[in-house]
């Protein structure tokens, strides 16, 4: 039993490589095919310089530990591939983070170049400033001084026609709310509150007393300058206007409809006046 058993799986054994060889060799028909492609194939691989000896078990078994060798490297270097793949993966986001720093840089690097520009312009701009504060400063020191010099001259000049004003002080040009008097109880007035025919021959004074200070021609011309004031008034004007045309000999020019005006002024400058009666 135990033979028969034996011969059956042999026979298996026998059928299946049968089955394998002729897989493997679909052109053999028989076994006498198999045998002479077989042998022509050894024929071959001895042409080749390849011998039964190079496939014996102890070679090919160390050549299968090769292979698997072969194989655990390249797993290795499949393993590293990955890895190398991972860094140049986290690389390239560090460099994409490298790029915007770098671009923010240039972008902060602009930034600082065009405020250091715009203080360059405000540190000329203050520069400029303080010049110009500078030279207004002085303008004031200049204008300051020259209103105290009128104020003095226009005092000494006309003491003896306002006996009443004890000082004059002029702080601007600019408003008749500058103007201030000190009276004979040294008490302090704008000139606004004073009578309106003491305003006018105060103001009708200073405006000679600037003619003869900053004009160029030389002569003034005065178109029905006292209609406000009464004749007592009007002479005293009079007698200031000569004195400022004996001292600077400026030409005076009166334009007036009022007959008793007319004959005050060539009462007051006699042979001077030359008169032109205008239809």
């Amino acid at each position: 039993y135990e033979k028969k058993t034996s011969t059956i799986s042999l026979k298996k054994q026998m059928e299946k490589l049968k089955n394998e060889i002729f897989t493997n060799f679909p052109e053999a028909n028989s076994l006498e095919d198999l045998k002479k492609d077989l042998i022509i194939r050894k024929s071959q691989i001895e042409a080749e310089g390849i011998s039964l000896t190079d496939y014996k078990d102890g070679l090919l078994n160390k050549m299968n530990i090769e292979k698997e060798k072969l194989y655990r490297e390249i797993e290795r270097e499949k393993e590293e591939i990955v890895e190398i793949k991972s860094k140049i993966s986290e690389n390239r986001g560090k460099l994409s983070n490298i790029t915007e720093i770098l671009d923010k840089y240039a972008r902060l690097k602009q930034e600082i170049s065009d405020k250091e520009n715009n203080l360059k312009k405000i540190i000329k701009s203050q520069s400029a400033y303080q010049k110009l504060s500078s030279i207004v400063s002085d303008m004031i020191n200049d204008v300051t001084m020259i209103f105290n010099q009128i104020s003095k001259e226009i005092s000494d000049e006309f003491s003896d026609f306002f006996p009443h004003f004890k000082g004059i002080e002029i702080k601007s040009i600019d408003k008749i709310d500058d103007f201030y008097l000190n009276d004979k109880y040294e008490e302090k007035r704008s000139i606004d509150h004073l009578s309106s025919g003491t305003r006018d021959m105060f103001l009708l004074a200073f405006r000679t007393l600037l003619a003869k200070k900053f004009g160029i021609g030389n002569f003034l011309i005065f178109d029905e300058p006292f209609m406000a004031l009464d004749q007592e008034r009007i002479e005293t004007m009079l007698k200031i206007l000569k004195r400022f045309y004996d001292k600077y000999n400026w030409q005076f020019i009166f334009l007036t409809k009022d007959p008793q005006l007319k004959n005050l002024i060539i009462k007051q400058f006699g042979q001077k006046v030359k008169v032109e009666e205008l239809e």
